[in-house]
């Protein structure tokens, strides 16, 4: 595991800061920076996606790259990059969009 799932939380809702132990810290490490920058763009995607599903006009592709975003929270290799429940994050991330945040 890269990253641990109370940062990244933070780091979802703060953009480039994370809350550690109580202190702010900016992150240095390149390999945890990476690591925060895939999940934080496929959660970008995810909820861009999700919103679009609303729409009248979507593209034909948007349930698929939803799906495979939903592939990428239940892998290995998001396991790997984190200790964030993937199912949770996706459960979350849809509750927000359903209720317009």
């Amino acid at each position: 595991m890269i990253y641990r799932s109370g940062a990244l939380v933070k780091a979802l809702k703060t953009g480039r800061r994370i809350i550690h132990e109580g202190h702010e810290q900016i992150r240095d490490d390149p390999y945890t920076e990476l690591s925060i920058s895939i999940i934080l763009q496929a959660v970008t995607d995810y909820r861009t996606l999700l919103k679009s599903r609303r729409k009248r006009y979507k593209r034909k592709d948007t349930e698929e790259n939803i799906k495979d975003l939903e592939e990428f929270f239940r892998s290995d290799w998001f396991k790997t990059l984190t200790d964030l429940d993937g199912e949770m994050l996706i459960k979350r991330l849809k509750e927000e969009t359903k209720h317009g945040f």
